[in-house]
């Protein structure tokens, strides 16, 4: 199964696009976009001009350029911050729960964990 990307650099106000297959570029296959969101409304067209033995159903959008490693480490920490506050949200009823238990005030479990009195009442009742 081949593995397809696209690589999108900017340049002159647009966003220069280079397509690879299996980590090769493949020759004369390029492209242009205005906006980042355009990438995918033309990336078909190249593909079906390019690619006649296979046909690509799946591929990456790949930043290249000096902006990239920032960008990556930004994505990075936000997938963090997301599997972060899932887990948060999934464990704060719990501890609300057992403060309850240990005889501990809405005003005061609020004051722990940071949030409102309000908050606090609202997830006791999950």
């Amino acid at each position: 199964m081949s593995t397809y990307t696209v690589k999108a650099e900017r340049s002159d106000g647009w966003w220069a696009l280079t397509f690879y297959r299996n980590g090769e570029q493949i020759r004369g296959a390029h492209s242009q976009a205005r906006r980042w969101d355009e990438i995918r409304d033309y990336a078909p067209e190249v593909w079906e001009w390019f690619i006649e033995d296979d046909e690509v159903e799946h591929y990456e959008v790949e930043l290249v350029g000096d902006v990239a490693d920032a960008v990556a480490h930004v994505n990075e920490l936000n997938r963090w911050i997301s599997a972060a506050t899932a887990e948060r949200d999934e464990l704060r009823p719990k501890a609300i729960r057992m403060l309850l238990e240990h005889g501990v005030s809405q005003r005061d479990i609020g004051a722990i964990l940071g949030i409102s009195q309000q908050r606090v009442a609202q997830l006791t009742k999950r």
